[in-house]
């Protein structure tokens, strides 16, 4: 592919007969087929600038790299990392599904709060486009009958079990941020997150 086919990139020119550890006789920028910037020096430096122009020129990246992209620019480099996109940002709250029968026993709730006040108590992960990808039936102590939590995990307050089991079923943790109200939230969560999962 050349230069002038190249609608995103980094270029990087070696002397002939160059050793893998030799400095590059040239690195630089290509953008919608133009070399934009040259002579930075090294890849990483590139990449930085690379990332500062998408940045301010307020270019959308290619959709095949969008995510490593978006990865490296919010995340690694905090630039809009409040704007992830949706398949990174979750939300984890509690649903009511309205039930006024008399047969379900113990799992009928009454939330005085809720706009359904009798009914099934819904746990819930939801990404910001409002889709839920997960929930969890309250059931009282039984609840985790079948989580597969650490001893540690099974430590956590009730709330915090709760964020650490939906946690677990994201399928990119480490490019996810999620969202949760002080009920869920503890210090022993946060950093639980944090180290196991890479979750934000």
């Amino acid at each position: 592919m050349t230069i002038a086919e190249t609608l995103f990139g980094i270029f990087v020119i070696r002397q002939e007969g160059a050793e893998p550890g030799d400095d590059p006789a040239d690195v630089g920028i290509v953008l919608e087929g133009v070399e934009v910037m040259s002579e930075l020096g090294n890849v990483a430096f590139a990449v930085v600038m690379l990332l500062g122009l998408v940045y301010a020129l307020n270019l959308s990246y290619p959709q095949e790299l969008k995510y490593t992209f978006e990865v490296l620019q919010k995340i690694i480099m905090e630039l809009d990392g409040n704007k992830l996109s949706n398949k990174g940002q979750h939300i984890l709250d509690e649903v009511m599904v309205a039930y006024k029968g008399t047969r379900a026993g113990s799992l009928r709730q009454y939330i005085a709060n809720k706009p359904d006040k009798w009914g099934f108590k819904l746990f819930c992960r939801a990404s910001s486009s409002g889709i839920i990808h997960d929930f969890l039936l309250y059931q009282g102590a039984s609840t985790f009958f079948n989580g597969a939590l650490t001893e540690q995990e099974e430590a956590l307050l009730p709330g915090a079990k709760l964020v650490t089991t939906f946690c677990k079923t994201i399928t990119l943790p480490r490019l996810s941020i999620v969202f949760c109200d002080n009920f869920f939230t503890s210090f022993d969560l946060v950093q639980n997150l944090q180290e196991n999962l890479g979750i934000r």
